[in-house]
């Protein structure tokens, strides 16, 4: 079945809230952020999380339960003028972001209409550019990374999993490196990454940038963990891991 988006009324409305972006036009990053304690760009959560991004991206050979490969949902695909239309109402920030694939400065996120990464008020996290409903804040925990992580989405329907088109190109020789991306499936907007160093019942932490989802306070659904699946692509480099971690330990 075709994923369940926003209802019209419920959608974004296209006016982001205006923030000042942490990184300016030419890549610098704003006095504000430099002024701040080293602890937020290289604290101890963040730097041990970054040392085992490298190492968490060759695990996916230790995931079980979740980790089956899906059939993709056909979903509401947003193309042509009504893509570009939802593209040039996002800030500056949030397009680099969503279609460049940046990365946010940690603990400084705000997603595009304005809750900060570390919000915990009840609700969905949805694309602002689809609409469709991505994460539920029954799945968000604080993982001490400082980005907004969940252990599951709302719909596995609803995200696309692939190996970073990015790591791919910079190391093609060292697959064991590169990461798992996530996107909104029915826009092709890049949401961030997942990794297998979340907490139960799905062993995942979707590590996500604030600024690419639009925060719907409300009701929230429960989490499922059975959401919490890997494209077939993915499936296929896991295999490819195991078996050259196997072939290691041989020699």
């Amino acid at each position: 079945a075709a994923i369940t988006t926003v209802p019209v009324s419920l959608r974004p409305p296209g006016q982001v809230v205006k923030q000042r972006n942490p990184i300016s036009a030419s890549g610098e990053i704003s006095p504000e952020l430099r002024a701040m304690p080293e602890k937020n760009f290289t604290g101890q959560h963040s730097a041990r999380r970054g040392l085992g991004f490298i190492v968490a991206s060759a695990c996916f050979v230790f995931l079980g339960g979740f980790a089956g490969a899906r059939a993709a949902s056909p979903v509401a695909k947003l193309e042509g003028s009504d893509l570009e239309a939802a593209k040039s109402k996002m800030g500056w920030f949030n397009q680099k972001v969503l279609y460049e694939a940046a990365t946010e400065i940690q603990f400084t996120g705000r997603t595009a209409n304005g809750f900060g990464w570390d919000n915990k008020q009840q609700g969905v996290y949805a694309s602002p550019i689809s609409g469709a409903p991505l994460f539920s804040s029954e799945a968000k925990y604080d993982s001490g990374t400082g980005w907004p992580s969940f252990w599951a989405p709302v719909d596995s329907s609803a995200i696309l999993t692939r190996m970073d088109p990015k790591d791919k190109a910079a190391r093609p020789d060292l697959p064991r490196t590169w990461r798992v991306e996530v996107l909104d499936r029915a826009s092709m907007t890049h949401l961030g990454h997942v990794f297998p160093d979340g907490p139960a019942p799905t062993g995942k932490r979707y590590c996500l940038n604030a600024a690419a989802l639009w925060f719907l306070p409300g009701q929230a659904p429960s989490g499922d963990p059975l959401q919490a699946t890997l494209d077939p692509d993915v499936l296929e480099w896991n295999e490819g891991i195991k078996k050259l971690l196997k072939q290691e330990s041989k020699g």
